[in-house]
């Protein structure tokens, strides 16, 4: 029920690869850039790009439109409000509370 979608394991899986390539060969290339943070952003770009056919139905939600450019713009803005509106409850909360 709330597994992982094959898909987005597959791009966090290429995601994290490539990142570790792109460390690997940062070196060469004139810049620094540490194993574990490639992995990590790697992932991170490869489970977002995953995961774009799903942006673009929740934007299509919510502006009624064809547009995919238009619905995947809107469905990464939106998912990124409801994100900082639960850190914002989350902060006032630990503040009244703890």
């Amino acid at each position: 029920m709330w597994g992982i979608r094959w898909s987005h394991l597959v791009g966090l899986l290429v995601g994290a690869g490539a990142g570790a390539l792109v460390a690997a060969l940062g070196g060469t290339l004139g810049y620094a850039l540490s194993l574990n943070d490639g992995l990590f952003w790697g992932a991170v770009t490869g489970g977002i790009l995953a995961g774009v056919p799903q942006f673009i139905a929740s934007g299509a939600v919510l502006t009624r439109r064809e547009n995919r450019a238009l619905n995947l713009v809107v469905g990464v803005v939106g998912g990124l409000v409801v994100l900082a509106l639960t850190m914002v409850v989350a902060v006032v909360l630990a503040r009244l509370f703890f």
